[in-house]
């Protein structure tokens, strides 16, 4: 039905604070925050049957956009880390993987 738009459903669950963060977000981090917000109503939703860790769990390490080093992140470091600018983030992405905090 209505998951294809532009993240709609996702700001319009957001509380205010939340709504306030996000537009003061650049396109890039809106566009990380929307593309997590809807892996975690996925995984919500799907109540198991995908079970998106069995495909992706090892994955994440090699190759992707360090989703699962973000996922890990207190909600200081992720508020940190969103405020960081695009270098600074593969950095700190780079670090985390390769072991170092």
């Amino acid at each position: 039905g209505r998951g294809g738009g532009g993240g709609g459903s996702i700001i319009g669950s957001l509380s205010p604070e939340e709504r306030q963060k996000f537009f003061a977000m650049s396109p890039d981090e809106k566009r990380a925050f929307i593309a997590k917000r809807r892996g975690a109503a996925a995984q919500a939703a799907g109540g198991g049957q995908q079970r998106p860790s069995g495909g992706r769990a090892g994955g994440g390490q090699r190759g992707g956009g360090g989703g699962s080093i973000v996922g890990s992140l207190s909600p200081e470091e992720r508020q940190k880390f969103f405020a960081m600018s695009p270098e600074e983030k593969r950095a700190f992405i780079t670090k985390r993987r390769s072991g170092g905090n």
